[in-house]
């Protein structure tokens, strides 16, 4: 410890042990003062350590958080699945629901419900109307159109005349009533009835703009 020789009588030598002795109790001490002032913080740290490398590597890695990336992914698969239950899951769909995610972070947070409420609501009214011009008549088409043409109204006396046209030239409707024929159109809310009138309604006159739009045509079978 000492490199010199130095008169036992002297006080030197004493001192050189001391200040030794403190420069090596120097970083432990900070490193205690530290770890004691920042207890608080170190004990909210330590669990998120993942690994940590050695003096002369020194290195530490974190933990990623449990289901960092797709905490808030499950929960709204689950809704969307209580939603409709009867959408299939599959690679296709999640991928475009990741992407549609993608596009609303782009949107300020006000803005994402009333977009998402939008877009809900103009697929849903397009999937009816899909749905319904599968399975609609084209005379059915061809009368909301004429019921457009006329203001939006019948009463119930016309509407059975021209019916009673229709039947003569259409076999497959000869058993039927006017009531069973407009009931596709009623169950899709195309049309009503008030006070002995059948109306068209604005579900019906969204439903003819919607063909227009598409381009689809009337001609179909009845």
């Amino acid at each position: 410890m000492l490199e010199h020789a130095y008169e036992p009588s002297s006080w030197l030598p004493y001192l050189l042990i001391g200040s030794n002795l403190i420069a090596s109790l120097a970083w432990p001490l900070a490193a205690f003062a530290v770890v004691f002032i920042f207890r608080q913080q170190i004990r909210e740290f330590i669990p998120k350590i993942e690994n940590l490398t050695g003096p002369g590597g020194m290195s530490i890695g974190l933990k990623r958080a449990q289901g960092a990336g797709t905490a808030n992914e499950e929960p709204i698969k689950q809704t969307l699945e209580k939603l409709s239950p009867n959408v299939l899951r599959s690679q296709p769909l999640e991928r475009l629901e990741d992407s549609l995610r993608a596009e609303l972070q782009t949107l300020e947070e006000s803005q994402r419900i009333p977009v998402l409420l939008t877009a809900l609501a103009q697929t849903r009214l397009e999937s009816a109307f899909n749905l319904a011009y599968a399975n609609i008549f084209g005379s059915q088409i061809r009368a909301l159109r004429l019921l457009n043409e006329r203001g939006g109204k019948i009463d119930r006396a016309s509407a059975e005349k021209e019916f009673i046209e229709l039947k003569a030239i259409t076999p497959a409707i000869q058993d039927w009533s006017l009531d069973l024929y407009l009931q596709f159109l009623r169950h899709y809310l195309f049309i009503d009835e008030v006070s002995g009138e059948f109306i068209l309604t604005d579900f019906g006159r969204e439903f003819l703009a919607y063909l227009s739009r598409r381009g689809l045509s009337e001609d179909r079978i009845n």
